[in-house]
């Protein structure tokens, strides 16, 4: 498996946050998404962020046609570019639901509401929770450095010792991104079957520079953060978030250990067209029009963003306000405090993006497949969408969320 940088991606093709992610474990029992709307299973306590929740009234059968119609359109429109799309809508005025167009495997299974998708980086704003929730307990804090709490990786790369739990979190550390390391993911996707461990995944973007960047996304950031994870209380990043998601009620979510490559039933196929082959051949990688991708994502991406997910669960977990639910109000008000990163092109909070107008989510990229979450926090409208091909959220978003929420669409 092998991802692209955002750097690279929003300027070359602006498909989005880019991020090669992961796989799926054991398969679990999927259920009709369309006999409830998704929202916490967890409520809430007093003392934590409580953002207006998303509607759970259904569309009316016009409306539901209607959104039925975009994302067939929208098939349409790519002429075999894109094999299948899924959207969850949730709109205050017209109400929620959730539909499906295409294919999930190319002359195969046809995309259904239930399937299952690798949601690449959007697999940072679980991350992020869980070291957020750790700042909560005091078991760290936001100006906690890698040298405090890495201090093996600090005597190997004394240029990173200052460097804060906050910077990583909000992509401000100047950390060079192991996926933007020349060579990198072409030697990844062409040895789908080398085991990285998280430490070299470190060592690899670390090794790149002596010195820190400027502000920039950059995947290493997270590698680390599991590794501090792991550090504060034993347990791996994986082992924390699988947690909180059972607790959540997303059953059919989950981020997979390095080599546990399997998703539940059903579940897509990913693949490159034209799209994907033009964003890939920006970083070296060259792969033919129609490939089905094959490689292990789950251990090139681990806690950078090795996740799986439903559409349902992905409203879910947008309900929560990407996990804001979960953190004191202060932690939260923390979090939503975006600054620019990447010379001013993008504004990202601890863990999630700023798209404007109220808006906050993810988009995140496994080569193959493309995920957007975005949640209001003004209004309580939220978006999900998936889609099989490496270079196409841009378009699916454009085309069919927009029509509901123009401000997504820019």
């Amino acid at each position: 498996m092998t991802y692209v940088s955002p750097s690279i991606i929003r300027s070359a093709v602006a498909v989005g946050l880019a991020f090669g992610l992961g796989a799926g474990l054991a398969a679990a029992p999927t259920y009709a998404m369309d006999k409830a709307a998704p929202a916490p299973a967890v409520l809430a306590s007093a003392k934590n962020w409580q953002g207006p929740a998303p509607t759970t009234t259904p569309m009316s059968a016009a409306n539901r046609a209607r959104l039925q119609g975009y994302a067939d359109d929208f098939i349409q429109d790519a002429d075999g570019a894109v094999p299948g799309v899924w959207v969850g809508i949730w709109d205050p005025k017209k109400g929620w639901a959730v539909v499906s167009s295409g294919n999930a495997k190319v002359d195969g299974a046809a995309a259904r509401k239930v399937d299952h998708s690798r949601i690449g980086s959007v697999t940072k704003t679980f991350v992020a929770t869980q070291i957020l929730r750790l700042v909560d307990q005091k078991k760290l804090t936001l100006t906690d450095t890698i040298g405090g709490l890495l201090p093996a990786i600090a005597a190997a790369h004394p240029y990173v010792k200052d460097v804060t739990v906050e910077q990583m979190l909000g992509m401000r550390s100047g950390i060079p991104d192991y996926t933007e390391v020349p060579g990198a993911m072409k030697e990844a996707y062409e040895n789908p079957d080398r085991r990285w461990t998280a430490r070299q995944l470190i060592e690899l973007g670390l090794g790149s520079a002596t010195t820190l960047g400027p502000p920039a996304y950059s995947n290493t950031n997270y590698i680390v953060l599991g590794e501090i994870a792991r550090k504060v209380t034993g347990r791996s990043i994986f082992a924390l978030v699988n947690a909180d998601l059972r607790r959540l009620g997303m059953t059919q979510s989950r981020i997979p250990r390095p080599g546990q490559t399997a998703m539940p039933k059903p579940f897509t196929r990913g693949y490159n067209f034209a799209p994907g082959q033009f964003s890939l051949a920006q970083v070296g990688v060259d792969v033919p029009i129609g490939s089905e991708q094959q490689d292990d994502v789950t251990m090139w991406g681990q806690a950078a963003g090795s996740m799986y997910s439903t559409v349902a669960d992905l409203g879910r977990w947008a309900a929560t306000g990407l996990g804001l639910s979960e953190l004191s109000k202060a932690t939260a008000a923390r979090r939503l405090n975006a600054k620019p990163i990447n010379g001013g092109f993008i504004d990202y909070g601890l863990g999630m993006e700023d798209f404007g107008n109220g808006w906050i989510g993810h988009d995140g990229q496994a080569i193959g497949w493309e995920a957007k979450v975005a949640y209001n926090t003004k209004t309580g409208a939220a978006v999900v969408i998936l889609v099989n091909e490496t270079g196409s959220l841009r378009g699916a978003t454009a085309g069919i969320a927009a029509r509901y929420f123009p401000e997504l669409g820019k």
